[in-house]
């Protein structure tokens, strides 16, 4: 009888802690903009090894640019060489090998130490990509009008011979860029029509994409790739727009079941394959609207969010998927509400190494793993008989999910073995290039 008793009482506490402890991490939208102008408008982040980064504008149109070390618990201002007191915003930012990145109205701008003081790298104005993951070497984009700038010594020099053919005088200003594989993306306004570049050969050739797209002046405000699709969500005229490619963005189909009609897509993100959708305008409803099915139809899972400010930016960073607002700051929300156990065990949360995709491959393939704490990730490859071929991480990165690009161009066919070192993890997997 004593026993039942004991374990009846423990059954007891159990319930109560655990009712406790759900009662904390209730399934919602927080706000976390201790150190950040809770007015600011977020329009993008970065991830630099075990810090992030979030930047755009303040109340006073003043630039911002905040850096948090705990997975948004705090910030700090992180503009020193950046911030001017004229009207400016932070418009894209990329990191790369220690390095970030900015873009705002004075130029390109870098910084080789977390953002405590910036140099200009160049003199105009250009919407930034990169590449994402590692390649050899790293290449990060430019785009301004027509020209196309492009850098792979993380901005320290820059090619100015590529351009897109676009007329001078119709006055195409990039809203989004895309690097995917081999393949580059630019959607580009201009005040009669929109416009989507597509380039086979990262920027050597161009041709116009308007296969399945509305024809007119369509905006493309933000690109999302996830294993098997191609994401461009915007605004045409006063309608939602969001549309799928399966063909690497040669051709488009509409997929905005779900979404606010009368609206507009400012931002769009994959955390493996799950989708989600920075919706909202000033005069319409705001939120995060989520799919698991390649965006066939989508949900909203905007709870806790406030109902008047637009989602501008996402990034997913240690066990949160962080989103940018307008004049809102930041908000989080535990990954764990929002994905399913398969998706979070094989990329978040956990020492993960997820097999190659595609596989067999030509000649890009992408490597994808997750780390469970902050370390020093070595991620090399190595041909069947032991002889590493390349090396695509070395670096200390943070918690979470990561992604790289295996560039084999330079290889012959065969089986390649790649090997990640992080911590006590270590792991290994095996892809077939096939030419």
């Amino acid at each position: 009888m004593t026993g039942t008793i004991t374990k009846s009482v423990l059954v007891l506490i159990t319930i109560i802690v655990n009712g406790l402890f759900s009662a904390n991490l209730s399934a919602q939208w927080e706000p976390c903009n201790g150190g950040v102008l809770h007015t600011a408008h977020i329009v993008c982040f970065a991830r630099n090894g075990d810090k992030m980064f979030a930047a755009g504008t303040g109340d006073l149109i003043d630039l911002v640019m905040y850096r948090s070390s705990d997975y948004g618990s705090s910030w700090s201002r992180a503009d020193s060489g950046l911030f001017t007191p004229d009207p400016d915003i932070v418009l894209s930012l990329v990191a790369s090998g220690g390095v970030l990145l900015s873009s705002c109205s004075r130029g390109i701008f870098r910084s080789e130490n977390d953002g405590t003081y910036w140099t200009q790298s160049l003199a105009q104005q250009f919407r930034l990509a990169q590449h994402p993951g590692s390649v050899t070497p790293v290449a990060i984009y430019g785009f301004y009008g027509t020209k196309v700038m492009r850098s792979t010594n993380l901005g320290l020099t820059w090619d100015s011979s590529l351009s897109v053919p676009l007329p001078v005088a119709a006055h195409p200003y990039p809203r989004s860029a895309l690097i995917h594989d081999s393949t580059l993306l630019v959607a580009f306004q201009s005040p009669d029509s929109g416009y989507l570049l597509w380039s086979p050969d990262l920027g050597v050739s161009w041709q116009r994409i308007d296969n399945g797209l509305p024809s007119g002046h369509f905006d493309i405000q933000s690109f999302a790739a996830t294993d098997s699709f191609l994401f461009a969500g915007g605004r045409y005229a006063s309608e939602t727009m969001m549309f799928r490619s399966a063909d690497g963005g040669k051709s488009w189909s509409a997929v905005a079941g779900g979404l606010p009609i009368d609206n507009a897509v400012n931002s769009v993100y994959a955390f493996g394959n799950v989708l989600f959708a920075g919706v909202g305008s000033w005069t319409r409803c705001c939120g995060v609207f989520r799919s698991t099915n390649n965006g066939a139809s989508w949900e909203n899972v905007s709870e806790g969010l406030p109902s008047n400010n637009p989602i501008l930016s996402f990034i997913a960073n240690g066990a949160y998927l962080f989103a940018g607002t307008s004049y809102g700051g930041v908000s989080r929300r535990l990954l764990s509400q929002l994905t399913s156990v398969d998706e979070q065990k094989a990329l978040q949360g956990s020492w993960s190494l997820v097999q190659n995709f595609p596989n067999p491959f030509n000649p890009v393939t992408r490597i994808r793993y997750g780390l469970a704490e902050p370390s020093f990730v070595s991620l090399r490859v190595f041909d069947v008989v032991g002889i590493e071929v390349t090396s695509l991480v070395n670096e200390k990165q943070g918690a979470g999910t990561h992604e790289v690009l295996f560039n084999a161009s330079h290889l012959a066919s065969g089986v390649y073995l790649y090997r990640i070192t992080a911590g006590k993890f270590v792991s290994s997997g095996r892809g077939v290039l096939i030419k």
